[in-house]
């Protein structure tokens, strides 16, 4: 069996800073063809993935379905919830195991205002969900870039623009590395096993 290549550091650290938010990516997949009767498929293949935010150590809010799946966002009931996991967790969303994926970490500075705000954000949304989890909606993608755009980090945009705007974590992850580059961000990256075929 062919080991993972992993490059960069561990994505479980808890080095943290106290004025900045991370920004976790799960890289789409699909099996490699050798590997196709032993790797699982994943929710959305290569365009799949997920996205959450860490606040703290080990502590990631991410955005997640509850109930029946719906094609179409609805206003009621949502079925839908935000929840914060440990990273171990995180990573698992999928199936997979934390040394065989591919995955990227940005680190987002922030000041006092920003965090305040985000805590208020987490609290409201961890007591009720905003909206519908939905695949013509609102999904761990869209959810992180809506919150990110209230603090100013990403741009403002109506309800159909950040679905469409942000329909898959690749296009927030690329607006996101885009910004990095010019501001400076740290960014980690894993590049997952090969046993599988990874978005890039």
């Amino acid at each position: 069996m062919m080991l993972p290549f992993i490059a960069g550091l561990c994505i479980g650290s808890a080095a943290y800073a106290q004025d900045a938010l991370q920004i976790y990516f799960l890289y789409g997949s699909k099996p490699a063809s050798s590997y196709r009767s032993s790797e699982p498929k994943w929710f959305g293949g290569k365009l799949g993935g997920h996205v959450g935010i860490g606040f703290a150590a080990d502590s990631v809010l991410n955005f997640v379905p509850s109930g029946q799946f719906h094609r179409v966002g609805h206003r009621d009931p949502k079925h839908s919830r935000y929840v914060v996991t440990d990273t171990a967790n995180f990573w698992a969303i999928l199936g997979g195991s934390q040394g065989a994926l591919k995955t990227a970490r940005i680190t987002i500075p922030i000041d006092s205002a920003q965090r305040q705000q985000f805590e208020s954000i987490r609290q409201r949304y961890l007591q009720q969900s905003p909206y519908d989890y939905a695949f013509f909606g609102i999904r761990c993608a869209s959810a992180t870039d809506e919150i990110l755009a209230k603090l100013g980090i990403t741009k403002k945009r109506s309800y159909w623009g950040t679905i469409f705007g942000t329909f898959h974590p690749k296009r927030l992850r690329m607006r996101l590395l885009r910004m990095a580059g010019r501001n400076d961000w740290k960014v980690v990256r894993t590049r997952g096993s090969r046993m599988r075929v990874w978005q890039r």
